[in-house]
């Protein structure tokens, strides 16, 4: 599987062969192809692998953190990509492409992203119950900081606007501390500053 999610990685799906994958993984092209039968299949196992892998890091280290814009932070960095082609977020990217034209890829998409989706809202809810963030509709909250963490996360793995994870992080902060009133400089509630980075096109126009 970490042989498929790395040639994937760097040649996207669309130039990678299965030979590619099983000589990377030490394997007969035989055996790779038994295992997933089309590239399709290494897209869906490699994605699901990548997502279950997060998800069970990220709810054993959340938990450890008090609830709040720490909690909160910490959900982002984990989910947010590391820069240029994130290998993650590269099938991500790849699986969205899919998605419109093969309905089990449309299917495992809308799985995991509502899975992502629960487990945000979770540390949404969590911090208002704790009086961290004070917020009137926390699902809207959560659908804005959701999208928003999106379309910068794009930005960030195509190299497009030279967005760094930083201010795509910072970004995301800057919207949480608006919805969700709380201080961005981690003092808890206190008053809303809106947003100041949101990505090279942002600052452009």
């Amino acid at each position: 599987m970490e042989a498929a999610l790395g040639v994937i990685a760097e040649r996207g799906l669309a130039a990678t062969r299965m030979s590619d994958i099983s000589e990377r993984a030490g394997m007969s092209s035989g055996h790779v192809l038994y295992y997933f039968r089309s590239k399709d299949r290494v897209l869906m196992e490699a994605l699901r692998h990548v997502e279950d892998r997060m998800h069970e890091g990220a709810e054993i280290e959340l938990a450890s953190i008090p609830p709040g814009p720490g909690r909160l932070r910490r959900l982002l960095e984990l989910n947010l990509p590391d820069g240029l082609a994130d290998p993650g977020w590269t099938l991500w990217l790849e699986a969205w492409t899919l998605a419109p034209h093969d309905e089990a890829i449309r299917s495992l998409v809308d799985e995991l992203e509502g899975r992502w989706v629960r487990l945000l809202a979770d540390v949404v809810r969590s911090g208002m119950e704790a009086g961290d963030f004070v917020c009137e509709d926390g699902d809207a909250a959560v659908t804005h900081l959701y999208a928003t963490m999106n379309g910068l996360a794009v930005q960030v793995v195509t190299g497009v606007g030279g967005l760094k994870p930083t201010d795509a992080l910072e970004a995301c902060m800057g919207l949480a501390s608006a919805e969700l009133g709380f201080d961005p400089r981690g003092q808890g509630p206190g008053s809303s500053v809106r947003p100041t980075i949101l990505g090279s096109r942002m600052r452009r126009s």
